[in-house]
């Protein structure tokens, strides 16, 4: 399920760029166009990327284009060469812009100012490096709400460094799905902030601030490996939540298994998937109170343990350092610091809704994984129960009906809320992630409805 963003209403604009006569003149010199980057990374983009053929690309900051035309051969992809300079073209690809135009085009702009239409992918290499604070901002931005999803290189510097890179995209809640360095070059692909800062605003957590802050200060003290941004992997993942369609699916999941699939469950789900004789490859805990702990028990010596940094620090306890790996839900600004200083300021923020699927699909997103089978993921009662299992602290939450169509469901406040916030997070993820929801819950019906309206 994928839904395009809109366009923000008030952007930064600029009615001159002061280096347009730079880069003309840069051009005018044809020894500068051997020097082009762009054309040498395009494999390297559709790798990672994997662009949907039909969809369209910006090629910001394009030169000599060479990388653009590679990218419209290659990728199957409708090109827009973006450039500041009028002569930054190579004859050859400036004669493709006029005899290949439903494949490749060249807009000369200004990337100072916004564009007006907004394409599936951006693609930037060495644009961003010499520009200054203020023109970095404005222009990376420019940028982001051009585009669903920007991979951008950067050669890092004494001042930018890889670390002041990360912290950068960080600190303007930019979701990172790869963040690579090799030499002293600097690889990054990423979503809109626009659309991610919407997001960070229902992310919420379900315990004090003053326990929070503990939690996060005891825990990353430890000498515990932290989760970092992985290529995609073609590997297909089981995910478990607890809503109470998941015993329906025993033997799918079983089935699922022995194919060799990846098994990751999710509170509550670790220890159904046990008590059924599966186990899991990973058990993902976000929560930050002390009764979760019943969600490492018994640990599973064939399991590694992602558990976030806010989690109650008795849950690290027991668990070999080997199978543990910490991660980075929600981090107060004040503590940001804190964090920089113990992990060099290279660590990587999940942002995502408030449940723990819905922050497990992100934070798997990250580790390089995008094809999802989800069960247990209802979102509403089904028979009365709230799970498919016991789990008391639920048993007395209030209730509200939620219309779909011709259907209502009845859930618990956070059930609705995360229906909501599917929707939010699908806005974000669209195609970088493919998920198949079993069952016929509330998110079920959701997706289904969504795809009888294409």
């Amino acid at each position: 399920m994928g839904v395009r963003a809109n366009r923000p209403s008030v952007m930064i604009k600029r009615s001159e760029n002061p280096l347009k006569a730079y880069h003309e003149a840069y051009w005018e010199n044809n020894s500068n166009r051997e020097k082009c980057r762009g054309e040498n990374l395009v494999l390297a983009f559709i790798k990672e990327v994997k662009p949907v053929a039909e969809n369209s690309i910006y090629d910001f900051g394009c030169g000599t284009g060479r990388g653009g035309l590679s990218l419209a051969l290659l990728s199957g992809c409708k090109v827009t060469l973006v450039d500041v300079a009028s002569n930054c073209l190579d004859s050859d690809v400036a004669l493709a812009c006029k005899t290949q135009k439903d494949r490749i085009t060249f807009l000369q702009h200004d990337l100072f100012n916004p564009l007006e239409k907004r394409y599936k992918y951006g693609y930037a290499i060495n644009l961003f490096d010499k520009l200054n604070a203020g023109d970095l901002n404005n222009v990376i931005k420019n940028c982001l709400n051009a585009v669903e999803r920007l991979y951008f290189v950067v050669n890092i510097t004494e001042e930018r460094t890889f670390e002041w890179w990360i912290s950068y995209l960080r600190r303007c809640d930019i979701i990172t799905y790869l963040a690579t360095l090799e030499g002293t070059e600097a690889t990054f692909f990423t979503s809109t902030w626009l659309d991610a800062d919407e997001l960070l605003k229902i992310g919420r957590v379900n315990i004090e601030d003053e326990a929070l802050f503990s939690n996060i200060r005891t825990n990353i003290k430890r000498d515990i490996e932290q989760c970092r941004p992985h290529n995609k992997q073609e590997k297909e993942v089981i995910l478990l939540g607890g809503g109470p369609s998941l015993g329906e699916f025993t033997e799918d999941i079983k089935s699922k298994r022995e194919s060799g699939m990846a098994l990751v469950t999710t509170n509550g789900s670790y220890n159904w998937a046990l008590d059924n004789g599966l186990v899991p490859s990973a058990q993902v805990i976000v929560d930050g109170r002390e009764f979760n702990k019943k969600f490492t028990t018994p640990i599973s010596s064939n399991c590694k343990y992602l558990l976030a940094s806010q989690c109650h620090p008795s849950l690290f306890e027991d668990i070999p350092k080997d199978q543990v790996y910490m991660w980075h839900a929600t981090i107060p600004e004040v503590l940001h610091e804190e964090l920089k200083e113990r992990f060099t300021d290279v660590w990587y923020g999940v942002i995502g809704g408030s449940t723990i699927v819905l922050r497990s699909i992100m934070l798997l997103r990250m580790l390089g994984y995008y094809k999802f089978h989800i069960y247990g993921f209802d979102s509403c009662l089904l028979d009365g129960k709230h799970h498919s299992y016991e789990q008391q602290e639920n048993d007395q939450e209030n209730l509200v009906s939620v219309s779909l169509g011709d259907k209502t469901f009845t859930c618990t406040t956070w059930m609705a809320s995360q229906a909501q916030e599917f929707i939010a997070q699908s806005q974000i993820m669209g195609d970088e992630v493919n998920l198949a929801v079993y069952g016929n819950g509330l998110i079920a019906n959701m997706l289904l409805a969504a795809n009888q309206e294409k």
